[in-house]
């Protein structure tokens, strides 16, 4: 599904520090490692989280950062052990964490939709993409905390706002995620009310 719009530029304090980290373990990479060596390693993450939340907001000029954890959360990424040992030192500190996406309701397609934010972020050879802006809404649902509810409603107002289009995603993720049935009612019911005011 294609954005309504993309991120054209970074103007958030959160959006900023996020940009200026992955700047620096760029950076801290190249003083390590020989740059044909680096170009050959395809060094590419997919973060999602408060992070990749933050992104996608961070050209709102004017208004309020995202409640941001200190993680860049990465689904998956080649290369890990070069970054792992990568530790720039910025304040405050920002740490990346890998982990796996699947542990939260998502769409098992996702990584069709991937946006990738690598010239967004001033970044050449580390690849950064960020998950869709509907798979991260899926993944917030699960908890559904009010800053996932606040963060779901301004990604899905500007990023996808199609009804229909969005309940089939629902829909067929939840047939995926392990959960039991009055949990799967409970987010189908919290995503519908919250975010298109419709009755389940």
């Amino acid at each position: 599904m294609p954005l309504l719009h993309t991120p054209q530029t970074l103007l958030t304090r959160d959006a900023k520090r996020i940009q200026r980290f992955l700047i620096a373990v760029e950076r801290e990479l190249l003083s390590r490692h020989d740059a044909d060596f680096l170009a050959s390693q395809n060094l590419k993450v997919v973060v999602y989280g408060s992070c990749a939340v933050s992104l996608y907001l961070g050209d709102e000029a004017g208004e309020s950062d995202v409640s941001m954890t200190d993680d860049i959360d990465i689904a998956v990424s080649s290369g890990a052990k070069l970054l792992q040992e990568c530790s720039p030192q910025i304040s405050p500190p920002l740490e990346i964490r890998q982990s796996q996406v699947e542990n939260w309701l998502i769409h098992p397609d996702w990584e069709d939709r991937i946006f990738d934010a690598t010239s967004l972020l001033g970044l050449s050879f580390f690849h950064v993409f960020l998950l869709h802006p509907l798979d991260l809404i899926l993944t917030k649902l699960g908890r559904y905390s009010e800053r996932d509810a606040e963060d779901c409603i301004r990604l899905n107002s500007r990023y996808i706002n199609d009804f229909s289009f969005f309940l089939a995603i629902l829909d067929e993720a939840l047939d995926f995620f392990v959960e039991h049935a009055p949990k799967k009612d409970a987010i189908r019911k919290y995503a519908l009310l919250d975010l298109y005011n419709e009755a389940p």
